[in-house]
Parts: structure tokens; C-alpha cells; sequence
């Protein structure tokens, strides 16, 4: 029996990540490469574990729920918000390639600098 309001809930939850993601995504990896060193390293190591997760949670959505298939169909992303791709390509391809260049650059501070230290290299391994 199938649960009544799902299919809602569902369109929420991507009407969510729509609207949040383009504006979180590029805040977590200004704070995660700090340019003025504003934030601390823990700080900047919590930034990876959160774009770490929203990115998990995003292509879980687009890998597992069969109501982005059906919207899709439908063209109601595409009315109501101007996409016609998949969902993970959308929302993480503008921001993916920069971030995953500054987790690599990210390795190759020296141990000994101030800008890194074990956990927040063990994050970026963990993000990777």
C-alpha cells in the first residue's frame, strides 16, 4: 500500500535541493579554501564533511527516487525550474570540478603549514 503525500514529500525534498543547493555549495568551498584565512581549520574541515554529505545526499536522490525519472517525463523540472538533466548533474556540475581541485591542491600543503593538518586531510581523502 502505498503512502499517501510521498510523491509529495518527494517534490519538496527536490524542490529543496534546487533551491538551496547553487547558493550552499559555493559558500562551503569559499570557506573550505579561506583566501584571507578567516576560518579556522576545523571550521574548514566541517565544510568538507557538509558538502561531503549534501553531494551523497543529492546523488542518492537522483540514483534511488523514481519520482525524478517521472518528473522528468513530465517536464515539470523543466517548467518549474529550467533544467532538463539529471538532477546530480545540475546541481553539482557547476561547483564539482572546482571543488575537486582545491581538495587536491588541498594534499599537497606541507605538513608542517598552518593552513593543514591531519584531519582536515583525512576529510579531503573521505571526499574524494
Amino acid at each position: 500500500m502505498k503512502k499517501k503525500g510521498c510523491c509529495c514529500y518527494r517534490l519538496k525534498l527536490v524542490s529543496f535541493f534546487f533551491k538551496v543547493s547553487p547558493h550552499i555549495l559555493p559558500n562551503l568551498y569559499l570557506i573550505f579554501t579561506d583566501e584571507h584565512d578567516m576560518y579556522t581549520i576545523r571550521t574548514r574541515t566541517r565544510a568538507i564533511e557538509i558538502f561531503t554529505t549534501i553531494a551523497n545526499m543529492i546523488c542518492t536522490m537522483a540514483e534511488t527516487n523514481r519520482s525524478i525519472a517521472f518528473l522528468q517525463r513530465k517536464k515539470w523540472l523543466s517548467r518549474n525550474f529550467g533544467f532538463g538533466r539529471s538532477l546530480s548533474r545540475e546541481l553539482l556540475g557547476p561547483i564539482l570540478p572546482t571543488f575537486t581541485q582545491a581538495l587536491v591542491a588541498a594534499l599537497n600543503v606541507p605538513d608542517d603549514s598552518h593552513l593543514t593538518d591531519a584531519g582536515l586531510k583525512t576529510e579531503v581523502l573521505k571526499g574524494e
